[in-house]
């Protein structure tokens, strides 16, 4: 009614998942390789499995930097680099991409070095942290993939739930970055603003905070 497609959905982080197809190696033996051209070729692949199903959109890469290694998801990430990082997710991107296939680049904008390495835990580094290490990848692979799709995180930078915070969502992604796509939430993310970071009273309030953020 309103002109919205459906777009169908599906984790890929390491071949799509969905019986009957591929499984590559995870994430941090894809970084390990340090071979972008091989990545893209990966992807292109798991791209003719995707288009087959009629999959658009893969919820991957992992952009996040792993610097906790209590972290319970450090095999999603590509390493603790950002250059390596950065370099291995354009491949994977542009491989997908190849097959007009949407990349959701995960999680912005911090989220691999939580406080004792709790999966939504904040996450400490101030400015110079930021801009230096979390945001480099990001800022690559926007400006030279051109993605789509960007996924919120989970977790707060410096005590602030990056989901709500306007900073983060539109002056840093879309202003200063240049993202022009459409954010989507982490799994629970919005909830998360009244249920974990208590930055909201109310469900409807966390989506409203949400959303003004960008």
């Amino acid at each position: 009614r309103l002109g919205i497609p459906v777009i169908t959905t599906c984790e890929g982080l390491s071949g799509v998942l969905q019986d009957g197809c591929t499984i590559f190696p995870q994430a941090l033996a894809q970084g390990s390789t340090f071979n972008p051209e091989l990545i893209y070729a990966m992807t292109r692949a798991a791209g003719t499995e995707a288009k087959a199903l009629g999959i658009r959109q893969i919820l991957s890469p992992v952009l996040d930097l792993v610097r906790e290694l209590r972290w319970g998801r450090v095999e999603e990430t590509f390493g603790e680099d950002p250059f390596l990082t950065a370099e291995i997710a354009k491949g994977f991107v542009l491989g997908y991409h190849s097959h007009n296939i949407t990349c959701t680049p995960k999680h912005f904008m911090v989220h691999g070095s939580p406080t004792g390495g709790l999966n939504c835990a904040n996450v400490s580094g101030g400015e110079r942290e930021l801009r230096s290490l979390y945001l480099y990848p990001f800022k690559r692979v926007i400006r030279e993939t051109s993605p789509r799709c960007v996924m919120t995180c989970y977790s707060s930078y410096d005590g602030v739930a990056t989901v709500g915070s306007h900073y983060y969502m539109t002056e840093i992604l879309r202003d200063e970055l240049g993202f022009d796509g459409y954010l989507y939430s982490d799994w629970g993310s919005v909830k998360h603003l009244q249920t974990f970071h208590f930055a909201v009273g109310t469900l409807a309030e966390a989506g409203v905070k949400a959303l003004k953020a960008g």
